[in-house]
């Protein structure tokens, strides 16, 4: 799901932004629902991590997610793309925005079990993470207007040879 979502986000923001994360100016019923997931799982995951139960958290962390590429689904940029109505373009940059701060968050909460992963995907969406995981865990702007690398295998297959 990561991987897959990596690759979205990256193609995604290439095709239809021109190649820079657009800003997040307004929120909706689906933008809110992943915002309030978005709280419940750091929460959880830093208690989980707290007792030392990083496979759980991880497990969690992968079920947020896991919901932004149904956010993604459920929006479905891509249609929202070839539509002229202001409306439309107005939430494919907000779809945009929110997937790719959702990516920055979600890969700040697996830092402490995979920091090469974290600090790849940071790379990819233009950014600097904090020195600490833990001040990388608000919802923010921070990526707006950040050109993102092209598309890219996160999780390539190992050579069969």
């Amino acid at each position: 799901d990561l991987g897959n979502l990596v690759n979205r986000a990256l193609n995604m923001t290439g095709r239809y932004a021109d190649g820079k994360i657009p800003s997040d100016p307004h929120k909706g019923d689906l933008e809110d629902e992943i915002r309030t997931a978005w709280l419940k799982t750091r929460d959880e995951v830093i208690g989980l991590y707290r007792e030392f139960q990083f496979h759980t958290g991880l497990d969690r962390t992968f079920l947020f997610i896991k919901s932004i590429n149904r956010y993604a689904e459920q929006r479905a940029p891509w249609k929202l793309a070839k539509s002229a109505e202001p409306a439309d373009q107005a939430t494919l940059r907000v779809t945009l925005a929110v997937m790719a701060e959702t990516l920055r968050l979600a890969t700040s909460l697996i830092a402490p079990v995979m920091p090469g992963i974290a600090d790849r995907v940071a790379e990819l969406l233009g950014h600097e993470r904090a020195a600490s995981w833990m001040d990388e865990l608000e919802w923010s702007g921070v990526l707006a207007g950040n050109e993102v690398a092209k598309p890219t295998i996160l999780f390539p297959r190992p050579d069969s040879k």
